[in-house]
């Protein structure tokens, strides 16, 4: 059997050469790589910013407009009295009037959640200077017992007074009724967030978080136009709550809020001197600086401003 060539004769022929790449072809192939890797992580970036501006902007939509609801519905209970029960059939004595006002108010204000009611205020520059909104009303009970129709800002149900006994003076009467308030305070976090403050079964208080990132909430009141104690006419002026006299506040038949709402991602592009005018560039009140919000604490959240207002179903006359 005849063999072949050897390799190292192949070699020396030039009929067996080694196969390889140009140092010239490998930095082309580096490059190209480098430039497909590179292209490949900007689109990955690019959708995963878009993914966190579209979830991010969907969350601020979503808090405003449940933190909007629940304050609809706190306002339009504002001096609910139910007229039905046993306990307010049984005596005619009871002069409304007498009784605290169902819409009351504090500007640059925010609250300890363990006080009773409005008390051991403080100032709230830290968040913009946002307002304090209390509402006052009766509950509702079938059976001696909450039937649900009437809830506090907590969502926990308020029942009527027991008998006509726990409300035969005003100031009995007015410790029968129940408590909703707002006002905005930091999380342990340092985050904003809508609060709400109650009063619990043991007729002790507590607050729970409603909106978390709420950082500026301002409230002005509508004064009706009526004569005397009928007040349920058109709006004759708006006050914010520093302005208002004991007597105005009676007088409340409806209640303008804004609310600016941020993300809590950084997927927005707030400049340095944006600015928002929370009740529009119309509302100029110097004794009420809170309801322009400059100077942003966190430039690049997406923020998003909300605004309503809500007519009272219960007039305070």
């Amino acid at each position: 059997m005849r063999r072949g060539p050897s390799f190292r004769r192949l070699l020396q022929r030039g009929q067996c050469r080694q196969a390889g790449l140009s140092l010239i072809e490998l930095m082309i192939a580096l490059a190209l790589g480098m430039g497909v890797a590179l292209a490949s992580l900007a689109l990955l970036n690019a959708a995963k910013s878009s993914y966190v501006a579209v979830s991010d902007g969907a969350l601020v939509q979503d808090t405003g407009r449940y933190a909007i609801d629940v304050l609809s519905r706190a306002i339009r209970q504002a001096n609910f009295v139910p007229y039905d029960h046993p306990a307010f059939a049984a005596t005619d004595s009871l002069d409304m009037t007498q009784l605290s006002a169902g819409i009351l108010g504090m500007d640059n204000a925010r609250l300890n959640s363990q006080t009773a009611a409005l008390t051991a205020s403080q100032s709230n520059t830290a968040n913009y200077g946002s307002d304090v909104l209390a509402i006052r009303y009766f509950g509702s009970s079938a059976g001696n017992k909450a039937d649900g129709s009437i809830l506090n800002c907590a969502g926990f149900a308020v029942a009527a007074p027991a008998n006509a006994a726990a409300i035969a003076t005003p100031a009995a009467a007015d410790d029968e009724r129940g408590w909703s308030i707002f006002y905005v305070a930091a999380d342990s976090s340092d985050e904003p967030e809508l609060r709400c403050k109650y009063v619990t079964k043991n007729d002790g208080w507590s607050s729970t978080a409603i909106a978390r990132g709420v950082e500026a909430f301002q409230v002005l009141y509508g004064i009706g136009d009526g004569v005397g104690n009928h007040v349920d006419g058109p709006v004759a002026q708006y006050r914010n709550a520093s302005q208002m006299t004991a007597q105005q506040w009676r007088q409340v038949v409806a209640v303008r809020i804004a609310m600016l709402v941020r993300g809590e991602q950084n997927s927005g592009n707030d400049a340095p001197e944006t600015v928002y005018e929370l009740f529009g560039p119309a509302y100029r009140n110097g004794l009420d600086p809170g309801t322009t919000v400059t100077k942003l604490k966190q430039q690049h959240r997406m923020r998003k401003l909300f605004q309503a207002t809500v007519r009272l179903r219960n007039m305070p006359s």
